[in-house]
């Protein structure tokens, strides 16, 4: 999980999300977080980009 660095390559300070005192979980986050599964072409061909589209709306709005 990325946080905004100077552009220094040789710096390797990282952080740690929610509680640093427990394992990781979404659920400690003080931020709600969601992930949106989509993609653009299947190997038929197909392209189902709905799932996408409706959570841009979700969050835009």
């Amino acid at each position: 999980l990325n946080q905004l660095r100077q552009l220094d390559a040789k710096e390797t300070v990282g952080g740690k999300l929610g509680d640093p005192s427990k394992e990781f979980s979404f659920g400690s986050l003080y931020c709600k977080v969601e992930f949106a599964e989509s993609f653009a072409c299947s190997k038929s061909g197909d392209v189902d980009l709905e799932t996408l589209k409706n959570w841009i709306r979700k969050v835009t709005n």
